[in-house]
């Protein structure tokens, strides 16, 4: 296969010198021999980009002429992950929802047996579903929540079932754990979770979850919009589009395998 071009904008220069930060990272401390023969460049190149990174202080020259890494890279990387919040991250993903659906989204973590409502994107609609920051539902009867349990290995699931108080909030509700099992296994097939009416007549949601950093599911996303609303091609297309979004916001953690 030809090789693709790369784009217009691509400079050679930036890539070499990342090479070499993540190639020294990866090692802790690598001689300009080591990085030539490692990353087959010039060795004059190399030298200029060591010494030009050790003068900025992203590199330091050990006595033993091998390079390492500063803390410098360390405070920048740290600055990095402040601002990478899960909340704040997943905030434009929730308004982007908003403004192709219409619906309103939510974002909820989980609060013992709950799932507690941390964010909201409204609905533009005139008939629309209403919630605010610091509501909260039952996991069971939650797409959010639902997404929470599924991610859940058998044990913890099994324990915080067995915690559960069911109880019908309305005609469609869960009512007890063979049931929530079964809907635990179909979410975690297909990846997300729907709440048909099991929470609040006539409303429908559509949910999918979030993981951290440390690859648990702490959060959820849902859309909720009337029933009607909720079928057919629109659903899908919600779907697929949460699901996306599950996965751009894993990789952004730095996950490359979830589970649900």
């Amino acid at each position: 296969m030809p090789h693709e071009p790369e784009p217009y904008y691509f400079l050679d220069l930036v890539k070499r010198t990342m090479d070499i930060l993540e190639t020294v990272a990866a090692k802790d401390e690598m001689s300009v021999a080591d990085l030539v023969r490692t990353l087959k460049l010039d060795r004059n190149a190399v030298n200029r980009v060591l010494l030009t990174l050790t003068d900025l202080g992203y590199l330091t020259r050990l006595d033993n002429k091998r390079y390492a890494l500063t803390m410098k890279l360390f405070r920048l990387s740290s600055k990095a992950l402040n601002g990478l919040t899960l909340p704040r991250l997943v905030n434009r993903h929730m308004r982007a929802l908003a403004d192709d659906f219409g619906e309103t989204v939510c974002l909820g973590q989980r609060n013992d047996l709950h799932v507690l409502t941390i964010d909201v994107v409204s609905s533009s609609l005139p008939v629309r579903y209403v919630s605010h920051i610091g509501n909260t539902a039952p996991l069971h009867n939650a797409s959010m929540g639902k997404c929470i349990l599924a991610a859940m290995d058998d044990e913890e699931l099994e324990e915080t079932m067995n915690r559960i108080v069911f109880k019908a909030h309305t005609r469609k509700s869960i009512m007890n754990k063979k049931q929530l099992w079964t809907e635990i296994r179909k979410i975690r097939r297909q990846g997300y979770a729907f709440d048909d009416e099991e929470w609040s007549e006539g409303v429908r949601c559509v949910g999918a979850p979030i993981y951290n950093r440390q690859g648990e599911c702490s959060h959820a996303l849902s859309i909720s919009g009337m029933a009607r609303m909720f079928t057919g091609e629109r659903l899908k297309s919600m779907i697929d589009r949460l699901l996306t979004v599950k996965q751009v916001l894993a990789k952004d953690m730095g996950l490359t395998d979830i589970k649900v």
